[in-house]
């Protein structure tokens, strides 16, 4: 399995790796965090569960990586151009441990609309 289809640790270290090198001063800035209350899973391991959901904005400047291209991009060459709104939408659901009481991760979603990062340096 290649380097950048690993899951886990592996695969984000692959991917944060990519980021730092195919988009400078990359920022992160959270516009909203929400405990999704009155929404209840019908599936019965969800019962009793949390799910939360975190909206964020990227900024930063798409540049050529160590092989002169860039991930992102693709054939277009960045032209320094920096790009200001790329949403990130993170869902999270944590179910308590019967045994401990402690509430663990039982799912996380997470995506990126770096489509719009592209489209605002081109």
């Amino acid at each position: 399995m290649s380097e950048h289809r690993k899951a886990g640790a592996a695969g984000i270290k692959y991917q944060l790796g990519a980021y730092a090198e195919n988009v400078q001063g990359l920022k992160w800035k959270t516009k909203a965090f929400y405990e999704a209350v009155e929404w209840t899973p019908q599936k019965p391991h969800l019962r009793g569960s949390k799910t939360y959901v975190h909206v964020g904005m990227a900024s930063g400047t798409l540049v050529k990586d160590r092989k002169g291209s860039n991930l992102l991009l693709g054939d277009k060459k960045p032209n320094g151009k920096k790009f200001t709104d790329v949403l990130a939408i993170d869902v999270h659901t944590l179910v308590r441990d019967p045994a401990s009481g402690v509430w663990k991760f039982r799912d996380s979603w997470h995506v990126e609309d770096w489509l719009s990062a592209v489209a605002q340096s081109s």
